[in-house]
């Protein structure tokens, strides 16, 4: 998966959905009253702990015990020895991003 493909599956399970401006233009994004001219001005959710500490606390029990499992692999794969608690509790935006976006294949 891109980063750009996982943003856009991070967005659309946060509720933004695509709307089509026309047939030569880019997908613009809403949710709610709020807008995105295209997928440059979604959420930072690779990038902002901020966005991804807001979809953590949103997640169920189960979804959260799994998004740790993907949250310890990224880390290992990143680090090449493992995941401690210290990992997990300082892990990087884009790892939280990408453990995620497993969960929500």
């Amino acid at each position: 998966m891109t980063t750009e493909e996982r943003l856009i599956a991070i967005a659309k399970s946060r509720g933004w959905k695509p709307v089509s401006l026309g047939p030569d233009l880019p997908l613009a994004w809403e949710k709610g009253d709020k807008k995105a001219i295209n997928s440059c001005y979604l959420p930072r959710y690779l990038t902002d702990l901020n966005e991804m500490h807001e979809i953590e606390t949103d997640m169920s029990r189960e979804e959260f015990c799994e998004y740790i499992t993907h949250l310890k692999a990224v880390i290992s794969r990143d680090t090449g020895n493992g995941a401690s608690e210290r990992d997990v509790i300082s892990a990087k935006a884009y790892q939280r991003a990408e453990a995620y976006a497993r969960i929500i294949q």
